[in-house]
C-alpha cells in the first residue's frame, strides 16, 4: 500500500499559497484538496499516485436557494473522493478546513481508515435572526451547527482560527464538545507591488462578494463627497452579482461617480498584486447587526494587509477590529456617510504612515507551521 502522510482539504482563501508550501516542506507525500468556488482541485499528489480526474466542476451560482439544490450531489461527489483516497492510501493525518468534509473524515477516521483527523473549521454561523430567510435560518441554525458537532465530536483535534468561534460553540451547547482543542494563526505575507505611478496612490478598494450589508452603498455616497477634494476613486472586485452590481452602477451613475468606480468582477489571486497596487484603503462597511464575522476574521482583512492597505471598517467586523484600533492598521467607524468621509481622507492623507504600521505589525507576527500540530 503506497501510504500518504497528509491527506489535506483546504479551502481556497488568503492563506492557500503559504498553507501549501507548509504542507509540501512537511512531506511532499501528501495530497492536498483545494475547494476553489465553483471546483474542487487536486492541487498535489505524489508522483506515484493517479486520479481519473483531478478537478470536480460545480455551478458557480451564488444564490442560496440555488445552492440548496446540488448540495446533495455536492456531499456525495465529496465522500466519494474522501473515502477513495483514505481507503487506497491510509493518511496519517487528515487536515481538513471545511465542516461537511470534516464530518465525512470524522466517519474515516473511526473506521481506522487515517491515523489521526484535524477539523478547522473556518467561522460560525450559528445564531442567525432573519426567521424571514427561512432556508437561511435552517440551514445556519441547525444544519451548521449539527454538523459542526459531530465534526468535533469524530476527530482527533479541533483548531479554531479565533477563540470568539471556540467560545460560540460553547455557549450554544452550553458544554464543551472538542476532545482537543487549540488555536491556529497564520501570519500575513506582505504580497505588495509597486505602484502603477508616482505619487500617493488613488484608489479605494472592496474585495469579496457584494451583499446588501456590504455598506457599498455608503461608499459610493460618500466617494461624491471626497472627490469635491481629493481624485479619489474605487475599485470594486469579486464575483459578479447582477443585481446588487446594476444598483450600485445606478447610484453611482445618478451621484455623478459612475466614472470612478470600476466593477472589475473576479481577479485572480496571481492578478491581484497589480489590480491593488494603485489602491492605498480596503473596504469592508458591515451594516448588518447578523453577521457572523462577529465570530471570525475575514478573509479579506488579511488579503488587505497583505497588500499593505490599511481597513477602513465597523465595530461588527469580528475580533480582529481590536489589532485594527489598537495597532493603527486602518480606522473603525459607525457605518454612515459622513464618518466615512472623514475616514476615507484620513487614510489618503497619512496612507505611508499606515502602511509602515501594517508592515511592523506583520513583522511582528510569529510564524505557525502545521508541523506543531500534526505530531502533537
Amino acid at each position: 500500500m503506497n501510504r500518504i502522510d497528509i491527506l489535506a482539504y483546504k479551502m481556497y482563501s488568503y492563506d492557500t499559497d503559504a498553507f501549501i508550501r507548509d504542507v509540501l516542506n512537511y512531506s511532499k507525500n501528501s495530497i492536498i484538496v483545494v475547494f476553489d468556488f465553483d471546483k474542487i482541485i487536486i492541487h498535489h499528489k505524489p508522483s506515484n499516485i493517479e486520479f481519473k480526474k483531478d478537478t470536480i466542476y460545480y455551478p458557480s451560482k451564488r444564490n442560496l436557494y440555488f445552492k440548496l439544490l446540488w448540495y446533495p450531489i455536492y456531499l456525495w461527489q465529496l465522500t466519494k473522493l474522501l473515502f477513495a483516497i483514505c481507503w487506497k492510501y491510509r493518511p496519517r493525518i487528515c487536515w481538513i478546513e471545511n465542516t461537511d468534509a470534516a464530518v465525512i473524515v470524522g466517519i474515516l477516521r473511526r473506521l481506522h481508515l487515517c491515523a489521526k483527523s484535524i477539523y478547522l473549521p473556518g467561522d460560525w454561523v450559528a445564531g442567525y435572526r432573519n426567521k424571514k430567510d427561512i432556508l437561511g435560518y435552517i440551514f445556519k441554525n441547525i444544519i451548521f451547527p449539527v454538523h459542526d458537532y459531530l465534526a468535533c465530536k469524530l476527530n482527533d483535534m479541533v483548531l479554531d482560527h479565533t477563540k470568539e468561534i471556540a467560545e460560540a460553540r460553547y455557549r450554544f451547547w452550553n458544554k464543551e464538545i472538542t476532545k482537543k482543542h487549540g488555536l491556529y494563526g497564520y501570519k500575513p505575507q506582505v504580497r505588495s507591488v509597486p505602484a502603477n505611478s508616482g505619487g500617493d496612490k488613488r484608489f479605494l478598494c472592496f474585495l469579496g462578494d457584494i451583499r446588501k450589508d456590504s455598506g457599498l452603498d455608503i461608499v459610493i455616497f460618500a466617494l461624491s463627497e471626497v472627490r469635491k477634494k481629493y481624485d479619489i476613486a474605487l475599485k470594486v472586485i469579486g464575483p459578479e452579482n447582477y443585481e446588487r452590481y446594476e444598483y450600485l452602477k445606478k447610484l453611482a451613475a445618478e451621484l455623478g461617480v459612475a466614472q470612478h468606480v470600476d466593477f472589475l468582477g473576479f481577479v485572480k489571486t496571481d492578478k491581484l498584486a497589480e489590480v491593488l497596487s494603485d489602491c492605498f484603503c480596503g473596504i469592508n462597511l458591515l451594516t448588518s447587526v447578523d453577521s457572523y464575522s462577529s465570530y471570525t476574521i475575514p478573509g479579506k482583512f488579511i488579503h488587505y494587509l497583505q497588500f499593505l492597505l490599511p481597513v477602513l471598517t465597523t465595530k461588527g467586523g469580528g475580533p480582529f477590529v481590536s489589532q485594527i484600533q489598537e495597532k493603527g492598521l486602518g480606522i473603525v467607524i459607525e457605518p454612515h456617510k459622513d464618518k466615512v468621509v472623514g475616514a476615507i481622507i484620513d487614510i489618503y492623507r497619512e496612507q505611508n504612515s499606515y502602511r509602515g504600521n501594517i508592515i511592523q505589525y506583520i513583522n511582528s507576527q510569529p510564524t505557525m507551521s502545521i508541523r506543531e500540530f500534526v505530531e502533537s
